[in-house]
Order: structure tokens, then sequence, then C-alpha cells
């Protein structure tokens, strides 16, 4: 399952908040706080997540992209 059709829904409807990218990233087995806070902690977890699915870019943070490539591992 690609991520072009998951982007062009979040495009649309707008980037999920953090806790969502909390519970998908412990969801695939990160350790990540689940507090809906971008925090420290979260923003590392989700530069790691990049680093690993989205080399180009692994800021840390929450974009529509970096979603989109959640739920396509759903």
């Amino acid at each position: 399952r690609g991520v072009a059709q998951p982007l062009q829904l979040l495009l649309e409807q707008g980037t999920p908040d953090v806790a969502w990218f909390q519970q998908q990233l412990q969801r695939l087995g990160y350790t990540t706080p689940q507090n809906g806070t971008l925090d420290r902690a979260t923003i590392n977890v989700l530069a790691a997540f990049q680093m690993h699915y989205r080399p180009a870019l692994h800021d840390g943070q929450p974009d529509a992209e970096t979603a989109a490539i959640l739920l396509a591992m759903l």
C-alpha cells in the first residue's frame, strides 16, 4: 500500500494532532510518551521514524507525509 492516497486525504483534511502520532508510533513498537504534547522525547522518536522511512527530511515534526507513511503501515 502506497502513501499517495493517504497523503492526499491528509492534505485535504489536515494533519492529525500529536496524540495521534504518539499512538501510531507506539502501535509500531516505538517507545513514545502518550501525553499529546510535542515534547523533546516525541520529537526524537518522530525523527528516528522519519530517518528510517523518509531520510530526506527527519526533523521530528509531525507532518502530513509522516502521517501518510504511518497510515500506509496499517
